[in-house]
């Protein structure tokens, strides 16, 4: 996608500066889609249930003391 102002005329450095930085902002965002794409979920979808580990809970309690 190319966005330039109608008032910039052929050659004008901002609009240079424009053009790039949205094909920077494009790059960005496919990248980050790609990198997203490429790595498996780090967590499953469903978490277990803490609530009934009772070492767990515990554990934790003891952090609080």
């Amino acid at each position: 996608m190319l966005v330039s102002d109608s008032n910039a005329t052929a050659g004008d450095p901002a609009d240079s500066r424009l053009q790039t930085e949205i094909y920077a902002r494009a790059d960005a965002e496919a990248k980050r889609r790609a990198i997203e794409n490429a790595y498996e979920p780090l967590t499953p979808d469903a978490l277990p249930d803490w609530t009934s580990d009772s070492s767990l809970l515990g554990w934790l309690d003891s952090l609080g003391r």
